[in-house]
């Protein structure tokens, strides 16, 4: 329901990402309303039985009665022989049935009938994905993210695919477009870190470190009292073994928030990447200190003097990264 009287291509593409069936625009009469509810309920009413085969081809998929399955997705088919929606969710009961081919075939009978239709173009990009056609997975992972521009999901999913591509400026574009609209504060410099931490939050997912580092780098720098930013930032550090610069970022955070005992238990994982057990245990006992029921820091702190012990047995007075 829009109060703007007319919809661009995006509202309705985003409408169709959603399986909208129709909209109303303000002033509404409760004629129009009635009449607008009549048509989409009385389309629902056609696809109904279309619908009922579906779910019970799935119910069949699960108990593993593929057979009877085929015959449900079969009368689905043919009875929804033009809904574009029937055909996107009778490819994706086939890829539960292991049955991709024909899965494949559902998916292109659906663009078929709706060329903007993003679901089904995201269906045969995982597919083709699967099947190590990372060319033609891209291509619809493509089709899709411009089918609905404002698909935080079709973005990401393009996203990926463009870093595997080797495509790192176009990865980062589809990525600032997936974060938008991601923050909650008023203030602008709070809401611009809170799309670069989300955009951080996906380039560590996808195991790019450094471009996560530069992310949460200038997320820090518009809400430098965020001590979640400083612990991811220092995972990115610890990912790219670089030890120094995260035992760096941690003493910052401690700045911040000198009580937090995650903030210990982390800088002990980077002094243990430096293999500097005695820091790693002074720093647990630190968390222990504040904390004595932080049962994740008694554990490793057991493992680091363990391992203190193991050294002193064969010698070795010190450590590396000293």
């Amino acid at each position: 329901m829009s109060g703007y009287g007319q919809l661009d291509d995006e509202d309705y593409a985003a409408g169709k990402n959603l399986d909208v069936d129709g909209y109303v625009f303000k002033p509404i009469t409760h004629e129009d309303l009635e009449d607008k509810i009549g048509d989409v309920m009385g389309l629902h009413g056609k696809m109904t039985e279309s619908y009922i085969h579906l779910s019970r081809a799935s119910a069949f998929v699960d108990i593993d009665e593929l057979q009877e399955a085929r015959k449900e997705l079969k009368s689905a088919r043919e009875k929804g022989r033009y809904s574009p929606r029937v055909w996107n969710e009778s490819g994706i009961v086939f890829e539960e049935m292991k049955r991709d081919r024909e899965a494949k075939l559902c998916y292109e009978k659906s663009i078929q009938l709706v060329k903007t239709y993003a679901r089904p173009c995201n269906g045969l990009g995982d597919i083709m994905t699967k099947e190590g056609h990372a060319d033609l997975a891209h291509e619809f992972y493509q089709k899709a993210a411009d089918a609905s521009p404002r698909s935080s999901e079709r973005q990401y999913t393009l996203a990926k695919s463009l870093l595997e591509q080797g495509d790192e400026d176009g990865a980062r574009i589809a990525v600032q477009r997936a974060v938008q609209g991601v923050h909650h504060e008023d203030d602008a410099n709070v809401s611009r870190a809170e799309e670069r931490a989300a955009a951080a939050e996906f380039f560590l997912s996808a195991g790019r470190a450094d471009i996560a580092e530069a992310e949460y780098a200038f997320a820090l720098k518009g809400d430098p009292q965020n001590v979640h930013y400083f612990n991811q930032l220092g995972m990115t550090f610890r990912r790219q073994k670089k030890y120094s610069e995260a035992l760096a970022n941690y003493k910052k955070a401690l700045q911040v928030s000198p009580n937090d005992t995650v903030i210990y238990f982390n800088m002990a994982l980077a002094f243990i990447g430096m293999q500097n057990y005695p820091g790693a245990a002074a720093t647990l006992q630190k968390a222990l200190m504040i904390n004595i029921n932080f049962k994740e820091a008694e554990n490793l702190l057991k493992k680091v003097q363990k391992e203190i012990k193991k050294q002193g047995a064969n010698g070795n007075g010190h450590t590396n990264g000293h």
